[in-house]
């Protein structure tokens, strides 16, 4: 009898799509609000939407990688491979138009090597997903209290609040693979053991007080407030667990729309694409909070369904190129080759 797949409940596949909605909205509309001198509001606004959504990205990871035990290497080179397209193909066009020089055609399908083309959460994130396997496995060989006893040291080792404490300062960093994993850890801690038996507006009266901590400590600078600091990681953190108790079912197209957020950060992080959506992003309006928000709410959802619907284009090319039956094949060579990984789990 044939197996029914179950389907992917939407709840953490809308936060998804709202974790890299927000990261593009960063890159692209903060920036032009803080260079345009809007309000004071309007740039509160802009920088404090969208709180730790890097780090929300990864926790999703550990979420739903954290039972993955099996050595393969397919889900590495299915990111490797998408990454080596969008850099080709977004460098063809510009070599095209004469912006580009020839020799990018070669110096682009290498993305981890240190170019213009090696965007630092495509390298670190590859990484992660090269040690998930081994990462698992240890979880795995956990007790529910040598699980916790790890976090508290990855959190001790990695993340930030006030200078010199924790220890993220000397072993970590926002920006670092070490981060990355501690996040991978946290995100499948949750996945694995649950969440406390609180009631959802616990968690969502809980999001909001860390939320308006945050934005008072950027305004304020009180401890530092990036990626690994601990205060970002409680918003995110809690994020995640208000999307867990949020139960919406499943639906295709915020599923559809989730399954190629990747591809929108690939594309808008390109060196040469990039530049120009930065050069051709229209000024935000300075009549003050509403307006900027609005304005950017607009112009950020045309952007982003756009590259949306590019990489649908991607996914078909690939699809008929039979791409995946190259990545299985990689993959078992790769785990021959060494083959004190064993194939099955």
């Amino acid at each position: 009898m044939k197996s029914i797949s179950k389907p992917r409940s939407s709840n953490i596949e809308l936060l998804r799509i709202y974790a890299m909605f927000f990261i593009v909205w960063g890159h692209l509309w903060a920036g032009k609000v803080a260079i345009s001198g809007g309000s004071f509001l309007s740039h509160l606004l802009a920088n404090s939407l969208g709180i730790g959504v890097v780090d929300i990205f990864i926790l999703i990871t550990g979420y739903f990688l954290i039972s993955r035990i099996e050595f393969t290497f397919v889900r590495f080179l299915k990111i490797l491979f998408e990454v080596i397209f969008y850099n080709f193909v977004i460098v063809v066009v510009f070599v095209a138009l004469g912006v580009a020089p020839v020799k990018d055609l070669l110096v682009c399908i290498f993305p981890l090597a240190p170019t213009k083309f090696n965007v630092w959460f495509v390298s670190q994130y590859l990484a992660l997903i090269l040690l998930q396997p081994f990462l698992s496995r240890l979880v795995s060989a956990l007790t529910k209290k040598q699980y916790e006893v790890l976090l508290c040291v990855m959190l001790l080792l990695t993340t930030e609040f006030i200078p010199g404490f924790p220890f993220g300062y000397m072993y970590s960093g926002g920006f670092k693979l070490s981060w990355f994993i501690t996040l991978f850890l946290v995100g499948g801690y949750f996945r694995i053991n649950g969440l406390p038996a609180w009631r959802g507006r616990v968690y969502i009266l809980l999001f909001i007080v860390a939320s308006l901590l945050w934005s008072m400590n950027y305004l304020l600078g009180w401890a530092k407030v990036s990626y690994n600091s601990l205060l970002t990681l409680a918003v995110s953190v809690l994020m995640l667990c208000v999307a867990l108790k949020i139960n919406i079912g499943s639906n295709k197209v915020i599923n559809g729309i989730a399954s190629s957020t990747f591809a929108v950060y690939l594309i808008h992080q390109n060196y040469y694409l990039c530049q120009v959506l930065n050069s051709y992003m229209p000024d935000p309006v300075s009549g003050g909070f509403t307006a900027v928000f609005f304005s950017g709410i607009i112009y950020m959802s045309a952007l982003f369904m756009a590259m949306i619907a590019v990489d649908k284009l991607r996914i078909l090319i690939f699809e008929w190129i039979r791409i995946s039956y190259l990545e299985q094949w990689l993959s078992k060579c790769i785990i021959k080759v060494f083959d004190v990984l064993p194939g099955k789990s």
